[in-house]
């Protein structure tokens, strides 16, 4: 699992030409694998990260954000 996190991190930082944010929340099974990784983002960076690090897509659900005034 800290492989994985070291291998998100570093992707990052070589592609940090330009300020963006992503979350990332790692869901851990009783025996310490991981099971799941959901990752909330810009579109074209979510897919981008994905495709960099050889993940497979489970599943995505689109969301609109609302600023409130």
């Amino acid at each position: 699992m800290n492989a994985v996190i070291m291998e998100i991190g570093a992707y990052y930082w070589s592609q940090a030409s330009r300020k963006e944010q992503i979350k990332v929340k790692m869901i851990v099974a009783d025996d310490g694998t991981l099971s799941e990784i959901i990752v909330q983002g810009d579109d074209q960076q979510v897919e981008h990260m994905r495709k960099e690090l050889q993940l497979n897509e489970k599943g995505m659900v689109y969301a609109t954000l609302h600023t409130l005034s």
